[in-house]
């Protein structure tokens, strides 16, 4: 599946930001949620992505790193160079975009290892200001 351009937009259209600030947010987002999930889940989940983010995603041989909803926000604005609120607004997107795709088996399983704030927090609608 290669549809990148089609998964930058749906996140650009949710985030109200333009497509290369999307695809930071989406590199961002997925670089945070490899460090935060197992390498089994990662590789679960990225078999739904398209084929040039999904490496975003995947850490081999990383284990999952149990940080909470605050510390993921601020590595995502870290690698974003955004603020921690827009980076959260930002992941909200990229989470909505994946939550559109196939593979929603596969999103809640991976979902089911978060923390129930950091989960309600990334899957709570996207206000565009």
């Amino acid at each position: 599946m290669d549809d990148h351009e089609g998964f930058r937009k749906q996140v650009a259209e949710a985030a109200g930001i333009g497509v290369d600030a999307a695809e930071d947010a989406i590199a961002a987002t997925l670089e945070t949620l490899g460090e935060r999930i197992s390498e089994g889940e990662a590789e679960d989940l990225a078999q739904h992505l398209p084929d040039s983010i999904a490496p975003f995603l995947v850490r081999p041989g990383g284990e999952a790193q149990p940080f909470d909803a605050d510390e993921f926000f601020r590595r995502v604005a870290e690698r974003e160079g955004t603020d921690a609120q827009t980076a959260e607004r930002h992941a909200r997107a990229v989470m909505s975009a994946l939550a559109r795709r196939e593979g929603r088996k596969e999103l809640h399983d991976m979902l089911s290892q978060l923390p129930r704030e950091l989960r309600e927090r990334l899957l709570a609608p996207t206000a565009v200001s």
